[in-house]
């Protein structure tokens, strides 16, 4: 595992949540919305922790002030429907939702709440708009080996075969 924390798998969303810090006010929440997903991994990553759904599905990262991944608006509003959940900027047709403390801000200055209105992040704004904004790193996303459930290299090749 790298300093940071990152390729870190972990036992349980218990011990992910806790590693990461989160909120007690948000753990409740973050239980709620993902237990629609259908989890089968949890893994440390450079900021976040990334879930892995057992259908395949986008990767849920999880930040402190919010998660993204999610594949529709409706699949949030089942379970957090008075949460802020807004379009994310992680991929086309990715929603995500904005945790009830240590909100970070959006993704991006692109992001859209659920009615379409674009909304600038708390941290874009106060910076005086997305001309401040470095640019974000892009991750690539691992696929994850089916026999052992840890992440495959990028070739994807797994060291358990």
């Amino acid at each position: 595992m790298a300093a940071d924390g990152t390729n870190r798998r972990f036992a349980s969303l218990d011990e992910a949540l806790t590693e990461f810090r989160m909120p007690a006010e948000n753990r409740a929440f973050v239980e709620q919305y993902l237990g629609l997903v259908d989890p089968i991994g949890y893994y440390g990553r450079s900021g976040y922790i990334k879930v892995i759904r057992r259908d395949g599905g986008p990767a849920i990262q999880i930040h402190v002030g919010y998660a993204t991944g999610f594949r529709t608006e409706s699949e949030l509003k089942l379970t957090v429907a008075d949460a802020d959940i807004w379009e994310s900027d992680r991929g086309a047709g990715l929603w995500g939702v904005t945790h009830p403390v240590g909100q970070r801000g959006r993704e991006s200055a692109g992001s859209r709440v659920a009615g379409g209105d674009r909304v600038a992040s708390p941290r874009r704004a106060a910076a005086g708009g997305a001309a401040a904004a470095a640019p974000k790193p892009v991750e690539r996303e691992r696929e994850i080996c089916m026999d052992c459930f840890e992440e495959k290299s990028y070739s994807g090749e797994c060291s358990c075969s």
